[in-house]
């Protein structure tokens, strides 16, 4: 997890704990949530690159090798409820 521009940025690389608003703990009011998945069937898996270009456009960030190289994230493990 990170802070990029105004957006935290978490990434879930084995597990679908955030895929949705529902399965994450609460956010603040007036939070927005962009996952390319679907939270009805996470195996459906839309992390294609028109996914990841849409939720470029509707944050204004683009995930990209660069940005995985040059930020420094906090990492964690989440016990499953």
């Amino acid at each position: 997890m990170t802070t990029v521009g105004t957006w935290t940025l978490l990434i879930e690389p084995n597990g679908y704990l955030g895929v949705t608003e529902e399965q994450a703990l609460p956010a603040p009011a007036g939070a927005s949530w962009v996952s390319p998945f679907d939270g009805d069937d996470p195996e459906t898996d839309l992390s294609s690159t028109a996914a990841f270009a849409l939720a470029a456009h509707l944050t204004g960030v683009a995930v990209t090798p660069a940005l995985f190289q040059g930020t420094t994230f906090t990492c964690a493990t989440v016990k499953i409820r």
